[in-house]
């Protein structure tokens, strides 16, 4: 982002703050949700979600970052490189604070209705979720600088202006991929960039057989073998069944539950389906396979329809008042709207632009493409809603 860019980000920040207000203002949502435990269980929540949605992109970005360009051309001479990376730190630790303190905010306005929380829920909230910010940033950046002192000559620590360039400016395609992610709201730039580096850094496993006499079972099988190299996968899958099991227990929604529960079982199929991502996406990888498009969807849907079914018996044990009907309409559709978004083929950045007026432009079949799979999980939360 540059100087030119800023005002643009202001306004787009006081028009989301005006939206955020008013959807989350004294009478909008009155008590949609009931939380228990009173200023507790608020802070709780406060914090968890605040880690949840800053802790991520702290650990995978790092607290010390600047762009390859920069390193290469900026900070490679005599002078210390200190004052740089300082501002750096600081530039980073204000938006991940500040982002803790939003997160914190949203989910005690959420829950002011909630006996024992009131005005004084939320300003803790945004208290905690701004804490909880903070401590997500010192641990991401005490990792960094082991990070340095396993790359540096002896394995020595050094200060933050002696850290090993691949540590300070790696080269893992996050920072395009993020500038993507913020032009087209496509969470999957950083999906993928996200699987590069782990495969970077995973060169090298030990092989296993997987061939039989079935196709289909030999790509299973396959898929099986990857989900057991990233255990990352699983972690989120049971991060997302024990966020559901915490939404039963701990809370009460008074409507808009299904939609609630369908976008966690709609995140639950994704984050086990990066086999059927890899190879829809992978267009040398899936012709070297030999296989139609039919067997290969079959062969890696099971793992992602395997969690989804675990999910829902997980989610029907501890939330209520959803009919069966509804639970019936969540587990299936989640798992279409999960194919169709991990089988999502390449974009057309090609597609028609139509002028809008006014010097607007859209693409509408680029937009469809990038929403393919969010317009049906929305699809199938309206419909369980109805039920």
């Amino acid at each position: 982002m540059t100087r030119d860019d800023i005002p643009g980000v202001l306004l787009a920040v006081v028009i989301g703050a005006g939206v955020l207000w008013n959807v989350l203002g004294p009478d909008a949502l009155g008590g949609v949700i009931t939380v228990s435990g009173g200023l507790i269980g608020v802070a709780v929540w406060a914090g968890a979600v605040a880690a949840g949605v800053v802790g991520v992109p702290a650990w995978w970005w790092g607290p010390v970052r600047v762009s390859t360009a920069r390193m290469r051309w900026s900070l490679v001479g005599p002078a210390h490189r200190e004052p740089a990376l300082g501002a750096a730190l600081v530039r980073v630790l204000g938006v991940i604070v500040v982002s803790g303190a939003a997160v914190g905010l949203i989910v005690g306005a959420l829950a002011r209705s909630s006996p024992g929380v009131g005005s004084l829920g939320v300003g803790m909230s945004a208290v905690v979720g701004a804490v909880v910010a903070a401590v997500i940033v010192g641990t991401a950046l005490l990792a960094q600088m082991r990070r340095s002192a396993r790359l540096s000559p002896g394995g020595a620590v050094r200060p933050i202006g002696r850290w090993h360039r691949r540590v300070v400016s790696p080269v893992d395609g996050l920072a395009a991929a993020g500038t993507l992610l913020l032009m087209t709201a496509d969470t999957e730039f950083v999906e993928h960039a996200r699987r590069v580096r782990w495969c970077a850094g995973h060169s090298v496993s030990p092989s296993r057989a997987v061939a039989s006499t079935s196709v289909v079972w030999s790509m299973f099988r396959a898929d099986v073998v990857r989900l057991r190299r990233r255990p990352g996968d699983l972690l989120a899958w049971a991060a997302v069944v024990a966020l559901t099991a915490a939404l039963g227990l701990t809370t009460s929604v008074s409507a808009g539950a299904p939609a609630v529960l369908a976008l966690l079982g709609y995140r639950a199929a994704g984050a086990v389906a990066s086999g059927l991502r890899t190879v829809t996406t992978t267009p040398a990888l899936r012709r070297s396979l030999a296989v139609s498009d039919a067997q290969m969807v079959l062969a890696h849907s099971v793992i992602p329809a395997t969690a989804v079914v675990a999910w829902t018996v997980a989610a029907t044990m501890t939330v209520s008042g959803v009919s069966p009907l509804a639970w019936a309409v969540i587990a299936i559709g989640v798992v279409v709207a999960a194919l169709r978004r991990t089988t999502r083929p390449e974009l057309p950045w090609d597609a028609p632009v139509y002028v809008t007026g006014q010097g607007g432009v859209a693409q509408p079949l680029l937009l469809l493409a990038l929403l393919r799979g969010h317009i049906a999980v929305v699809v199938v939360a309206v419909v369980a809603c109805l039920m």
